[in-house]
């Protein structure tokens, strides 16, 4: 693609072809490196947008993510499933209590993932 870009650039504005086509590989390079990189500052600030798809439509405020009350709820939903589980599988229901453990799991592979974005500094 950049070399078609290049032969296009140059037959319309009839630099060279090598000038041409250092420019366009050079300025792809440095956008994805813009792209790409992101400090902690950029994190702790949020990303707006991030998590809204509609972000900015009609003039609205870009949303933040609320992960303290992604945390909690995540939080409780291992807890009430793990203990559901434990006691499904006591009482004989084990079929239930598997699907109380599965749903424990991903409880908690959600709270592992939210406690990772809040370490990382991202606010909410």
């Amino acid at each position: 693609p950049a070399g078609l870009r290049a032969r296009v650039a140059c037959n319309q504005f009839a630099r060279n072809p090598a000038e041409v086509l250092n420019t366009a590989v050079d300025s792809e390079n440095v956008m994805s490196q813009q792209r790409n990189r992101r400090t902690r500052e950029d994190y702790q600030q949020g990303l707006p947008g991030y998590h809204d798809p509609t972000a900015g439509f009609g003039g609205a405020s870009p949303a933040r993510s609320a992960l303290t009350l992604r945390a909690v709820l995540a939080g409780f939903g291992l807890l009430v499933c793990a203990a559901g589980a434990v006691f499904t599988i006591m009482a004989g229901l084990t079929a239930l209590g598997v699907v109380l453990a599965v749903l424990a799991a991903v409880a908690l592979a959600d709270l592992s993932w939210i406690i990772h974005r809040k370490l990382r500094g991202e606010p909410g």
